[in-house]
């Protein structure tokens, strides 16, 4: 099989390729830590800062299992007031085509690009549900206490004891600059997916790179990546198979069907594509591929 070897980097200052800092009414990381533990997050609104119309202009890709487990991607193109002073752009992200709420549980997530040099704020409208809020009305044990069954059974409350809108705000910066030409966009997964992944894919000070040498279209039956935990003496491999065409096929496989962190993909001067990623907490080791380039 032949063997793309990474490129290491570290900022060597301590400070972060991915800089994501929250703030907001409760926190970014009290979100993360919520999926899965009887606390879930619907979205309502998207509200995003940056300091050009160029980054404002970027997608925003929503990815999911859907409710027949299988992965997916939808995009939403925000839109701006060509009139408007401000590079502020306010989107409403609820996916009213298929009468889908968005709720963070685990099970998706939002993938943004930023470009270089771009420091991007981000505010969410969240809604705050808890499992109480989801069950259907009325529930067995709200017929009992309306019986007088079970008279000393607390009532449920809609209001804002388990129920609360919130705002949470994420400030993002691309520090990938290394001197590189041109300066490369990142990518980074924002609310949801997996706690550890959020934190494995943003403020890392070590960047992985496996440049390709080969212009697109690829024709790669499977790969293998090398990775390891920080300090461990052997590297584990994750394989995946498939039809991969593109890098971008090889950093959609890995972020969908691994928990290593977020991949992505930028092309050199050559217009080479390169896949990306930030991590601290993993070490990365050869990509090995079947097929040609």
């Amino acid at each position: 099989m032949p063997i793309i070897a990474p490129v290491i980097t570290n900022t060597g200052d301590g400070s972060y390729y991915i800089d994501v800092k929250s703030g907001g009414q409760i926190s970014y990381d009290t979100v993360q830590q919520s999926i899965g533990q009887g606390y879930q997050f619907g979205l309502n609104g998207l509200y995003m800062k940056a300091n050009t119309t160029e980054q404002l202009l970027q997608p925003v890709t929503l990815e999911k299992n859907n409710r027949r487990g299988i992965f997916e991607q939808k995009q939403y193109i925000p839109t701006i007031d060509p009139f408007q002073f401000v590079s502020a752009v306010n989107s409403d992200v609820v996916d009213n085509t298929q009468h889908e709420t968005l709720t963070l549980d685990g099970k998706q997530n939002f993938v943004l690009e930023i470009m270089p040099e771009q420091t991007v704020i981000f505010v969410f409208s969240l809604q705050e549900q808890s499992t109480n809020n989801l069950l259907q009305s009325p529930t067995n044990f709200e017929k009992l206490e309306h019986f007088d069954f079970l008279a000393d059974y607390p009532e449920r409350d809609g209001g804002s004891n388990t129920q609360r809108d919130l705002l949470v705000q994420v400030t993002v910066q691309n520090n990938l600059k290394l001197g590189l030409t041109p300066p490369y966009p990142i990518k980074v997964s924002l609310l949801g997916g997996a706690p550890d992944t959020y934190a494995q894919s943003s403020n890392a000070s070590n960047a992985y790179f496996w440049n390709t040498f080969a212009t697109e279209p690829f024709n790669v039956s499977s790969f293998t990546l090398e990775y390891k935990i920080v300090g461990a003496p052997t590297f584990d491999t994750v394989q995946l198979f498939g039809s991969f065409t593109t890098a971008q096929s090889w950093a959609t496989a890995l972020n969908s069907q691994t928990g290593l962190g977020l991949f992505w993909v930028a092309y050199n001067i050559n217009n080479e594509p390169e896949l990306i990623t930030t991590n601290d907490t993993l070490e990365f080791g050869n990509l090995d591929y079947t097929g040609t380039l």
